[in-house]
């Protein structure tokens, strides 16, 4: 297998990466179900919008939900519209923010350096494994992502050029970022600004008043929202709880995600393998460029502002959820991106760690694609040594694996080894490396994260999904799901107790309740009044309240 000539594809960058992302980003999306919570969430919220028709106002369980803002639930719903309520239709709205990144990328890159590197830059995205499988989830943060970058990208180009229309777009574009996900937009737009300013401090020439304009103009573009929110009855109510949750995230451990400081680097390390590891050499060093372009250094340490913003802010917040740290993608493949691009043109190798961790940690990831399956063939052997009783009930349950996933694993390990030999002593198979990921990671997708799904949150799912009946109350104790809404395709009741989580746990109740526990919860639930035990599954356990 020789290393791919990007010479040879010229005047087909832009091509070449569309299709790439046409074909692997919406691959697979459908072939599993959501997970909880996020995903499940923000699908809820889009079907609840379509049911209630109404789409200013967010709700969840058909109350109000002051956590989020609604532009990205208005994108899920018209693809809902279109492609029925099911999983691909909640996925599909990232597969075009996918699509729109990838070839972002390319144009930005063709702009300030040249069209080899534009395609480099979206290849080592579309072939690195977190920023690769985020375009194929239901989740808000690559949206969000996209927003905010574009934004920054033509703040740096009104600085440049001191053209007005580049600071209006970039306005605009941070004002759809707060309506994507809220404030903290503004806020890492401004403190990423912030950075630049101080850097750029003799030779930039921002003007006060439009920064002023800049700033009305966001606040324009938010207030449809807050008005809508008013009108409809949100009130001003809703949005001191929404400030209150944005600053619970920051300050308390929100929903139980209180990881350590160092999350977030450990996330990136191994997530987004492999530019993350290629960047690791340069990840301090902010003037390594031999570029005589004042326009690319500025770029390059605009990249690494953001980047080391992003990363530090989410990492001294209390609250640590893998997706926070995702926007460090985009100026990470952008670095990665530029090292290889020069190597390239110098042909020069991999930095050496570089080689020696993309060594460490690709055998690492292909041991344990080639390990997952394995455990569930060989459980019998495993489960005295595993603690957690729930995990061990995920595991015993009966899902149908084929036998052969595990071979996944293996031809990966073979692959990455040949490429990885190859690769260090010509840097072109590093082009090799990102379609081998981006090829078994949608391979993973297909044969391998249903089957995990099963295991983990399989049983659960099929019992709401059973109990799809405007006769029955369903929901959760010990536990929180938004799948109890959304795969019962909950109607709004008529009873308003229904709402109230204790009283279809306690209350007199008007129609039969069915409840999910896990199996730690079981003795709880059964000193309930009028329960009745239905049976266990995948350490899962289901009763219902007479």
């Amino acid at each position: 297998m020789g290393p791919i000539n990007i010479n040879k594809l010229k005047n087909n960058y832009a091509l070449i990466l569309f299709l790439l992302s046409c074909l692997f980003f919406p691959f697979a999306i459908g072939s599993v179900h959501l997970f909880d919570w996020d995903e499940v969430n923000f699908a809820e919220i889009a079907r609840e919008m379509i049911v209630n028709k109404n789409y200013l106002n967010v709700q969840i369980n058909y109350q109000p939900f002051w956590e989020k803002p609604p532009l990205f639930f208005w994108l899920q719903a018209l693809s809902m519209k279109i492609f029925g309520v099911n999983e691909f239709a909640s996925r599909f709205p990232n597969v075009l923010v996918g699509i729109a990144s990838i070839l972002s990328f390319y144009l930005i890159g063709k702009k300030f350096i040249s069209d080899k590197f534009g395609f480099i830059w979206g290849l080592t995205y579309i072939g690195s494994f977190l920023p690769h499988f985020y375009f194929k989830t239901g989740i808000i943060d690559p949206l969000f992502n996209l927003f905010i970058f574009i934004s920054i990208y033509f703040f740096y180009l009104y600085q440049v050029a001191y053209k007005k229309k580049y600071l209006f777009i970039a306005s605009i574009l941070s004002g759809l970022a707060v309506l994507t996900k809220g404030p903290v937009a503004i806020l890492i737009i401004i403190l990423v600004v912030f950075f630049f300013v101080i850097y750029k401090w003799k030779t930039i020439k921002i003007k006060i008043l439009d920064l002023i304009i800049a700033g009305l103009i966001i606040c324009v573009i938010t207030s449809f929202w807050f008005l809508a929110e008013i009108i409809n009855g949100g009130g001003i109510a809703l949005f001191k709880e929404f400030i209150a949750y944005q600053i619970r995230l920051f300050t308390t451990s929100e929903a139980g995600h209180g990881e350590p400081f160092y999350y977030h680097f450990i996330v990136l390390f191994f997530g987004c393998f492999p530019i993350s590891l290629i960047v690791i050499p340069y990840i301090l060093k902010k003037n390594f460029l031999d570029s005589k372009s004042i326009l690319v250094k500025d770029f390059y340490t605009l990249n690494f502002i953001l980047f080391w913003v992003v990363l530090i802010l989410f990492s001294i917040t209390t609250t640590k959820i893998v997706h926070y740290s995702s926007l460090c993608y985009f100026p990470l493949s952008f670095m990665a991106a530029y090292i290889i691009h020069q190597n390239i043109i110098d042909k020069k190798n991999l930095h050496k760690i570089s080689f020696v961790l993309l060594t460490f940690v690709g055998v690492l990831l292909g041991i344990i694609f080639t390990a997952i399956p394995l455990i569930v063939k060989f459980k019998n052997y495993l489960i005295p040594f595993i603690n957690d009783q729930f995990a061990v009930q995920n595991i015993l349950l009966p899902v149908q694996w084929g036998g052969f996933e595990y071979l996944l694993g293996i031809i990966y390990l073979v692959i990455l080894v040949v490429v990885l030999i190859k690769l260090k002593n010509n840097i072109n198979y590093i082009i090799n490396l990102f379609l081998i990921n981006a090829l078994v990671l949608n391979l993973l997708m297909l044969f391998i994260v249903p089957k995990i799904e099963q295991h983990t949150q399989g049983s659960m799912i099929e019992f709401f999904q059973k109990h799809n009946n405007s006769n029955e109350y369903v929901t959760t104790y010990g536990f929180r799901s938004y799948a109890k809404f959304y795969y019962t395709n909950k109607q709004k009741p008529q009873n308003i107790n229904a709402l109230d989580e204790d009283w279809l746990l306690n209350g007199a109740i008007d129609k039969p309740v069915y409840i999910v526990c896990k199996m730690y919860d079981k003795e709880k639930v059964l000193q309930l009044k009028n329960i009745h035990y239905l049976y266990e599954k995948g350490g899962f356990v289901f009763f219902k309240r007479k």
